[in-house]
């Protein structure tokens, strides 16, 4: 059994190190361990081409079709592992560009639910390992409180919705600003050891049964997450799974109830987005047909203002 650990920052940074002390504790445990380091792999960034939807949705396997950089190698990594740990710096309250690029990428081209529509639906060959249960746990660090962090554990709950990571166990380093400054910490090691056993204790368990190990600081039950939205139309939901609720207020405090109803990263969700995306592809399809000289394309290819660097 092998533990991914993927880290977002600095070689030698806080987050490496306690990514490092977590793979060393899942190590002991019994479990193979490897690292990437984001700093060393070239990721091209998303284009919008909708290519890796596309082919799940005309049966294959929804892999991106940009070539020349390190997605094939990142993949097989993925592939391979039975368990995630992801470990951050904060940037501007949420996580680093490179880790926000590769989850651009990794969206819907890791998408199960868009693989298992493939195989299920349309008879595509998918890689068996894309349906592996895998528990997770985050990490982030940063130089203030936990406020300053919110932001990025929710990306990274992002990050393992497509190919359905089973979060276990998150954690926020806070008041670290200078690299190294975990280790004045100890307790910082304790917990990241921690995460890491509970991650690993719930390795080869069915997706339904890994339980979340995390404590009871949070808002959602489903993402574990502390942040809502308020929307004039459907009311309150999550701002990180969009799972609903409603306001209610409970001994004296103004509390979330949420409903029993899907969250973005539940399977039935999933798959219906898919659906759906395709039906807006073939009714677009159908509408250019009919209006494609009133739609003047021309009109915003030929508008001529772009400004770029001169390279030799």
């Amino acid at each position: 059994m092998k533990v991914l650990g993927i880290s977002c920052g600095r070689d030698m940074g806080n987050s490496e190190i306690l990514l490092k002390e977590a793979l060393m504790t899942c190590e002991k445990k019994g479990f193979e361990v490897e690292m990437i380091r984001l700093h060393d792999l070239y990721i091209k960034p998303c284009l919008g081409c909708n290519g890796c939807i596309i082919s799940c949705i005309n049966g294959h396997n929804g892999y991106c079709h940009l070539k020349g950089d390190d997605m094939d190698f990142f993949r097989e990594h993925f592939l391979a592992s039975d368990a995630l740990i992801i470990s951050a710096p904060a940037y501007n309250n949420t996580a680093p560009g490179l880790f926000r690029m590769l989850g651009d990428r990794c969206g819907p081209s890791f998408d199960r639910e868009f693989k298992r529509y493939a195989r299920d639906f349309k008879g595509a060959d998918i890689d068996e390992r894309w349906f592996k249960d895998r528990p997770a746990g985050t990490i982030i660090v940063g130089g203030g409180p936990s406020t300053h962090v919110q932001t990025a554990l929710d990306f990274m709950f992002h990050f393992l919705k497509s190919p359905k990571c089973k979060l276990v166990d998150q954690f926020a380093a806070t008041f670290c600003p200078a690299p190294g400054q975990v280790l004045e910490h100890p307790d910082y090691l304790e917990r990241v050891s921690k995460l890491a056993e509970n991650v690993v204790s719930q390795v080869g368990k069915k997706f339904d049964d890994i339980e979340w190990l995390g404590g009871d600081n949070f808002v959602c039950p489903n993402c574990h997450g502390n942040a809502v939205c308020i929307d004039t139309e459907t009311g309150v939901h999550c701002a990180t799974c969009s799972k609903p609720g409603q306001f209610v207020e409970r001994d004296g405090k103004i509390v979330v109830e949420f409903f029993d109803e899907l969250a973005a990263d539940d399977p039935e969700y999933r798959r219906q987005h898919i659906i759906n995306i395709g039906k807006r592809h073939d009714e677009f399809r159908e509408y250019l047909k009919a209006h494609s000289e009133e739609l003047h394309f021309d009109k915003y290819k030929d508008y001529d203002i772009l400004v770029k660097p001169e390279r030799a």
